[in-house]
């Protein structure tokens, strides 16, 4: 008998043992499971940006807006020719298509100043904002991009850098190039007049290859005095420029070759501008009361068809 009831309490010891041990393995995650799920999470995360700040969101994060907020995506374009298919360049078919995809996804263009108005609480955005931009006030936007704003009812931001547009080569009556050439102040305040231009500021001359400085940032060992003098100058040149032969202010700075400083930025603002873009891709969170620094966008190269480029950036 004795043997028995020790024969039951092991065997007894023994289930409770396997229990316990079967407890411990359901609580334990599964490898599988999750490298599953890290991988998923990794592929849908996007670039987002809130005023200042960089956050990451999932695909579907657009549906669970407030209706204080936006999803911007901003489209850099550059140089639009006949035939184009470089990184900066795209063919005038190409940009058509691009115009026929948006607005069958049911986009609204919008302006800068129409977003720095809605971020002051003072004007209002569709719903599915888009910003197109296009950059250096190339001569050809003005042959070929206005005619297809026209046509499909948009609106366009073109970034204007004095130099290129006060050259020599761009004086009334001088044959342009569509390759090339820039437009002059008489054809920037034509594009104003359209109604579907706003002009906005890319630097007077800070623009240009083989300098000692890239863009407007501020140079190695370079005193703060000095740096301020630099830039602010060439800033009011390309304002007074602008004012005096167009009849515009220009609100947003356009950072050429999307270099920026802190420095820079900070003198900007006390300049006035109210917006600042880069070059860097992402998607843009727009809501009330934000700081509208450094804008991100997506460049339009020309070696992606329309439903590739679109698709790839998430913007459906």
């Amino acid at each position: 008998m004795k043997k028995l009831f020790c024969s039951l309490k092991i065997v007894l010891t023994f289930l409770i043992l396997i229990q316990i041990l079967f407890a411990l393995t359901a609580c334990l995650p599964s490898e599988n499971l999750k490298d599953g799920n890290e991988i998923q999470i990794s592929e849908n995360q996007n670039s987002l940006h809130i005023g200042d700040e960089k956050q990451e969101k999932s695909e579907n994060e657009t549906d669970n807006l407030s209706p204080e907020e936006y999803d911007l995506p901003i489209i850099m374009y550059h140089s639009v020719l006949q035939k184009g298919g470089t990184a900066y360049t795209i063919s005038a078919d190409m940009l058509e298509s691009d115009f026929k995809y948006i607005k069958e996804k049911g986009y609204n263009t919008v302006t800068v100043n129409e977003v720095i108005a809605f971020t002051e609480g003072k004007g209002t955005l569709p719903d599915k904002p888009i910003m197109l931009t296009f950059d250096d006030g190339y001569y050809n936007n003005f042959v070929y991009v206005i005619p297809l704003l026209e046509k499909y009812d948009f609106k366009c931001v073109t970034a204007i850098v004095g130099s290129f547009s006060n050259s020599k080569d761009n004086i009334e009556g001088k044959k342009q190039s569509l390759s090339y050439s820039h437009m002059n102040k008489y054809q920037i305040k034509e594009a104003v007049k359209s109604g579907r231009v706003e002009i906005q500021h890319h630097s007077y001359s800070l623009h240009s290859y083989g300098k000692a400085r890239k863009g407007m940032r501020i140079n190695k060992g370079e005193s703060y005095e000095d740096y301020k003098e630099m830039l602010v100058k060439d800033t009011l040149k390309l304002n007074e420029w602008l004012f005096e032969n167009c009849e515009v202010t220009p609100t947003a700075y356009f950072y050429p070759f999307g270099a920026w400083c802190k420095e820079g930025y900070e003198i900007l603002k006390e300049l006035g501008f109210k917006a600042t873009l880069g070059v860097e891709a992402g998607l843009n969170r727009i809501k009330v009361g934000i700081e509208l620094k450094n804008l991100y966008r997506y460049n339009r190269t020309g070696t992606l068809t329309t439903n590739r480029f679109f698709e790839k950036n998430n913007i459906l």
